[in-house]
C-alpha cells in the first residue's frame, strides 16, 4: 500500500511539472507592444532567430526579457527597444513607416543577445541610433536615406568646382576675311569653371593687298583688328579636351590706297561677325595648355572699301574660316 501511494504522488507531480512547462509560451523572453499592421510577435521572433542563426524557439533566451514597442502619432513611428532587467539604456528610431522599424528592432535584438551574430550571416545595414529629438532630427530606421523618412532639410552641398583665370597667347591663319590668306596674331584672357569656359581676347590680321581685276594697279591694303568674346562648353574632358565654342566678334576692317594708283587715304569700316567653331585642348600638368581651334566666321556687316577713280577694291565674303594655335596658362588659383 505504502509502494501504491508513492507512486500515485510521483505521477501527479510530472502531471503538474509537465503541465506548468506547456503553459509556459515560447516568447517569454520578449514583450511585444507593437500595432497589429506593423506584424506579428511570431514573424519578429522568426527574423531574429534568422539573424541569430537559430530556430524560433532558441531566438530569445528566457533569462533575459525585452521590451519591443511602437507607437505612432502625426509625425509618424517611434521605436523603442529596451532590456528592464539591464541598465542599458533603451534605443530610440523613428521613421515613416513601421515595417521598417520592425527590421531594425530586430537587428537591435540580436545584436544584444549576440554581438557577433551578424558576422555569421549575410550583410545587413547596421541601425543608426539617435537620442530623442525634434522632429527635424530623425534619420531613417536603418541609417540609409530613404524618401519616406523626414530629413532635416539641408543646404545643397557647396560646389566644389575651383574658378580658373588664365592668359592665352598665339597665332593663325585667316580665310576669306581679308584679300588673301591673312596670318595674325592673337591674346586674351580666360575664366573657366567646370566644363564651361569664357574668353575675351583681342587679334591682329595682317594687311593684304587687294586689286582690281580690270585694273591691277589700282590696289588697296586692308587689314582686321577685332576683339571677340567666346563662350566654350567642354563635353569631353580626359587626355584631350574637345570644346565647342560659339563667339562675337567686334572690331575695325582698315584700308588704304597702294600701287600705282594711290589713295592715301585711310578707310575704317566697323567689323561685325559670329563664330562657331571646334577646338581641341592638351593640359600640360596643372597650369599649362596648347590648342587648335578651327571656326566658322559669319560677317554680319561687310563694308566695300573703294578707290577714287578706280571703283570698289575690295568687300569681304559672306563666309569665312579660321585656324589657330595657341598656348595657355593658370594664373589663378
Amino acid at each position: 500500500m505504502p509502494g501504491a501511494r508513492q507512486a500515485g504522488l510521483l505521477a501527479l507531480f510530472v502531471s503538474l511539472a509537465a503541465t506548468r512547462a506547456d503553459a509556459q509560451p515560447d516568447d517569454a523572453g520578449l514583450v511585444w507592444d507593437v500595432p497589429e499592421r506593423c506584424g506579428s510577435r511570431d514573424a519578429f521572433v522568426d527574423r531574429v532567430g534568422a539573424l541569430l542563426g537559430r530556430s524560433a524557439e532558441r531566438a530569445v533566451p528566457r533569462d533575459r526579457v525585452f521590451l519591443v514597442r511602437i507607437s505612432s502619432d502625426a509625425d509618424g513611428y517611434r521605436l523603442t527597444v529596451s532590456e528592464p532587467r539591464t541598465i542599458d539604456p533603451p534605443r530610440e528610431l523613428e521613421a515613416d513607416d513601421c515595417e521598417s522599424l520592425v527590421d531594425a528592432a530586430a537587428i537591435v535584438v540580436a545584436l544584444r543577445i549576440d554581438p557577433e551574430a551578424l558576422g555569421r550571416v549575410e550583410p545587413a545595414p547596421e541601425p543608426r541610433v539617435v537620442e530623442p529629438g525634434p522632429p527635424e532630427e530623425r534619420v531613417d530606421a536603418l541609417g540609409a536615406p530613404a524618401a519616406s523618412v523626414r530629413a532635416p532639410h539641408e543646404q545643397p552641398a557647396a560646389d566644389t568646382e575651383p574658378v580658373v583665370l588664365g592668359l592665352t597667347a598665339g597665332g593663325g591663319a585667316a580665310l576669306h576675311l581679308l584679300p588673301a590668306l591673312a596670318p595674325g596674331l592673337a591674346a586674351g584672357l580666360f575664366i573657366e569653371r567646370g566644363p564651361w569656359r569664357a574668353e575675351l581676347a583681342g587679334s591682329w590680321w595682317l594687311p593684304q593687298r587687294a586689286s582690281r581685276q580690270d585694273r591691277p594697279e589700282a590696289q588697296a591694303e586692308v587689314e582686321l583688328l577685332a576683339a571677340v568674346l567666346r563662350g566654350c562648353f567642354t563635353p569631353l574632358a580626359s587626355a584631350v579636351h574637345l570644346d565647342g565654342c560659339l563667339a562675337f566678334e567686334v572690331g575695325a576692317l582698315a584700308g588704304h590706297g597702294a600701287g600705282v594708283v594711290v589713295d592715301p587715304r585711310r578707310q575704317v569700316a566697323a567689323w561685325l561677325a559670329g563664330e562657331a567653331g571646334l577646338r581641341g585642348r592638351i593640359p600640360l600638368g596643372d597650369a599649362f595648355e596648347v590648342g587648335l581651334a578651327v571656326s566658322t566666321i559669319v560677317p554680319f556687316h561687310r563694308p566695300t572699301f573703294v578707290i577714287e577713280d578706280a571703283g570698289t577694291v575690295y568687300r569681304p565674303p559672306q563666309l569665312g574660316g579660321r585656324a589657330d594655335v595657341w598656348f595657355g596658362f593658370r594664373i589663378f588659383p
